[in-house]
This record gives C-alpha cells, sequence and structure tokens, in this order.
C-alpha cells in the first residue's frame, strides 16, 4: 500500500519486518483478548473493553481500556508482519483517523498478547472484586445481628478487650482499599497527573467522612444505633484514605516503615492519653482513626507486593502470615482490642484479611472458580453500604415487641436473609447492565 493516505492527508508506507513493545491496559471487565482486531477507534466486546491505537512516529501503541479506574499493566507485542511503518506526520495521540485504522487493520498485524498473564490480570481483579463483596456482605450482616437479644455473644463486637469473628470484618475492608490503592493511584498519575490524582483522592476521601456523618447523624436521630454515636466506620475509612494519600508515593518499604511508626506513636499516646477518648467513642473516634491510617498504610504495601509479579506474588501469603505472627506476639504486651484499634488488633486483623484474600485468590486461580454474587457485591459495595442502612430501618425503627430486638431465631434469620437476598438482587441488577457506582 506504498503512497496511500488517510481521510487528512497522512501519507504511510507499506510496513515491514519490526518488533514494538508497547502496553496492553486491562480494565476489571475484560475476561478475554486473544484475538483482537483493529477495526475501529473504540471496539467494543461483549464486557465492554475499548480499544484505542495511537500511532506516534514508529511506534505503534495499543490500548484496552476497562471500565474500572483500578487497572493492571502487562506487555503486549505488536509485529507488523510485512514492510515497515515509515516516520514522518502521525495522527495525534487523542484523534486516530479512519484512514490510519484502515492501514493497521489491512497490514497483516499480529497483537501477540500472553494470555496466561491476561487471565492472571483478570483472576487478580475478580479475587479483589470478591473479597470486598465478602467484607461489605459481612458488615451489613454484623450491622443486623447487633441488635437482636438472642444473636451469641461471639457474633457480637468483643465489649473491649477480646476478639471475636465480627472483629476482623472491618480490617478485611481496610485490607481490600489496599489492595487496589496503589494501582489506581498510579493509574490515575499517570493519566491525569499529580495535581488531579491528589484533587481526586482527597475529594473521594472527605466525601466518605462526610456521608459517615450523615450516617452517624440519620442513626442518632432515628434509634437505629443502640448507643448514641459520634464516628462511624465510613468516617474512619476515609480518615485512613488521607493518611495513606500521604505515604503513597514513597516506596513499599517505607510504607512499612512508616506505618509500623505511626501504629507505635498511635499506642504510646493510646497508653499515655488517649483512652478514654478513643473507648469514649465507636471505631475509636478522631484518635483512633490514625491506627485505622496505619493499617491502611501498610494494606497498600501488602498491595503492592501482591501485584509484584511473580516473585511478589509467591510472597504474599508469607509476608502476611508473618504479620499475623508479630500481632499475635505483641498481643503478649499489647492487648487486642477492636474498641481500643490497638496495635495488636491492627497487626493481627491485616495478617488475618490477607490471608484470607489470599484464600479467593487461590480459589481463582489454581481451582478456577468464582463467586459471582460476592463479585457483584464487591462492584457496587458502598452503594450497597449506603442502602443497608435503609434497610435496616425496616427492623429497626418499628416498636412492635418481638420484631427485632426480641425477635426469636427464626425470625432473626429471615429477616437477615430478606436484607441480604435484597441487596444480593440489586447488586445484580447493577452488574448485569455494568453500572458500577463508586466515588
Amino acid at each position: 500500500m506504498p503512497g496511500e493516505r488517510d481521510a487528512v492527508g497522512h501519507g504511510y508506507d507499506t510496513p515491514g519486518p519490526v518488533l514494538h513493545q508497547t502496553e496492553l491496559e486491562v480494565g476489571e471487565d475484560v475476561v478475554e483478548l486473544v484475538p483482537v482486531l483493529v477495526r475501529d477507534q473504540v471496539v467494543e466486546h461483549e464486557l465492554r473493553p475499548r480499544l484505542r491505537v495511537d500511532l506516534i512516529h514508529d511506534v505503534a501503541k495499543v490500548w484496552v481500556l476497562g471500565v474500572s479506574d483500578y487497572c493492571e499493566i502487562v506487555p503486549v507485542h505488536v509485529i507488523p508482519l510485512t514492510g515497515t511503518m515509515c516516520s514522518g506526520t502521525r495522527p495525534s495521540r487523542r484523534t486516530l483517523h479512519w484512514g490510519a485504522l484502515e492501514f493497521l487493520r489491512d497490514a497483516p498485524m499480529l497483537l501477540s498478547i500472553r494470555e496466561d498473564r491476561v487471565n492472571d490480570a483478570r483472576q487478580r481483579l475478580e479475587s479483589i472484586d470478591e473479597f470486598r463483596g465478602f467484607s461489605i456482605l459481612l458488615m451489613v450482616l454484623a450491622d443486623y445481628l447487633a441488635g437482636p437479644h438472642v444473636v451469641p455473644a461471639w457474633l457480637r463486637h468483643a465489649p473491649d478487650v477480646g476478639f471475636t469473628v465480627i472483629d476482623i470484618i472491618a480490617p478485611m475492608f481496610i485490607a481490600a482499599i489496599g489492595l487496589t490503592f496503589g494501582a489506581s493511584f498510579r493509574a490515575r498519575l499517570a493519566r491525569d497527573g499529580r495535581h488531579r490524582t491528589i484533587e481526586h483522592f482527597l475529594s473521594r476521601n472527605l466525601a466518605l467522612i462526610g456521608i459517615g456523618a450523615l450516617f452517624t447523624v440519620l442513626g442518632n436521630v432515628s434509634g437505629l444505633t443502640a448507643d448514641r454515636s459520634d464516628w462511624g466506620l465510613l468516617q474512619a475509612i476515609g480518615f485512613a484514605g488521607l493518611v495513606a494519600l500521604l505515604f503513597i508515593g514513597v516506596p513499599a518499604r517505607l510504607r512499612w516503615l512508616a506505618g509500623l511508626l505511626l501504629l507505635v506513636a498511635y499506642q504510646f499516646q493510646l497508653n499515655s492519653f488517649w483512652l478514654a477518648s478513643v473507648l469514649s467513642s465507636t471505631h475509636g473516634g478522631l484518635e483512633g482513626a490514625l491506627s485505622w491510617g496505619a493499617m491502611l498504610v501498610m494494606a497498600t504495601a501488602l498491595g503492592d507486593l501482591f501485584h509484584d509479579v511473580p516473585r511478589g506474588r509467591r510472597r504474599f501469603p508469607a509476608v502476611s502470615a508473618g504479620v499475623l505472627v508479630l500481632g499475635l506476639l505483641l498481643a503478649f504486651i499489647v492487648p487486642v482490642s477492636k474498641n481500643r484499634v490497638s496495635a495488636s488488633y491492627v497487626l493481627i486483623t491485616l495478617g488475618a484479611s490477607s490471608l484470607v484474600f489470599w484464600c479467593f485468590h487461590v480459589l481463582d486461580e489454581r481451582l478456577g472458580r468464582s463467586i459471582p454474587i460476592l463479585r457483584e457485591w464487591g462492584r457496587n459495595s458502598l452503594l450497597l453500604y449506603v442502602m443497608h442502612g435503609v434497610l435496616l430501618g425496616v427492623f429497626v425503627m418499628p416498636q412492635a415487641p418481638g420484631w427485632y430486638e426480641l425477635a426469636p431465631v427464626w425470625l432473626v434469620v429471615l429477616q437477615a436473609l430478606f436484607m441480604v437476598g435484597t441487596l444480593s438482587w440489586v447488586g445484580w441488577m447493577l452488574d448485569r447492565r455494568h453500572l458500577h457506582f463508586a466515588l
């Protein structure tokens, strides 16, 4: 095709045998990317990835863009089998003209994508979604089970010093945030620049604090919360996100150090000055948010380790177990307490939460199994968590005897199934329509 020109007069010559290294950006909904045929500026697959080809000088760059902020960068080779692309004027990165696309389509071009890496990225994202959904589902159940008197103590938060299975749920969600925090930050940084990226993360976490404050006020006014509260879980998570934002730009080793130092400083302040204030607030209050922030800072380092394939991935379960063991050893000195957000509690739950996530990853990678209902919960986690507050009011606000607090076991089970079933249906409908709501 020598001498042909595109719609705006850009020329090109017949390509020759040359190997170009480029990048493939895989979004969370991309399941299968082989083969990919370049036919238009945007190619719609059934799971809605978008494909764009940029011609910059002698390099063809292929981008497959998904629908989520989080993405995984993996290598792809663009190999024109005959001829060579000439240098000279090219369509800009932002505008790819039809003539150039016709050239790329007609030239025998092979996109050699490492299928195992693509499938690995798919599994990784699904396992993160499922883990996040699992934590949100448990948070919803824990909020409901806090009221009925028939619920045993081991299905409630420990009153102060001590640990129950419910006490690991919030740290699991923090760990899920940490798994994507660094990758999402770096992807947005490359796309939007530092100023807009920091602005985005600031506004997102401040919005979480605001939504949490609104929930706290409404809960106190309506009686949805058994005890009046001045600090909710969303406020703790939002503040933790602000703390993590301060350190996300430094290497993972320094984040480990920063997280541990923050934890030491918090524990010292807790033992010396803050204990009464922390115990008077749910989730540790504003002071306890510093400890949640330390947890998230270390969770981002664990997340980066997981995404470091293959060396870091192999070390992930061992490092997670090491964090858990460190927390158990510290428990001989520092009491384990979710209400105090103590240092031992943070390390034990962070390590255990990461190992729970590893089980989801192994389920996907080794056994090829996934849990769609949890994935649907994970993709609209914030919306479903907000909606659960409305459903909870259906059970809490009516003051009929035996309806909620004094409800028998069968009614508690029925109400819990109704809440989970309703939210699962909403999550399924939204995911089916590719509607994913996030800050």
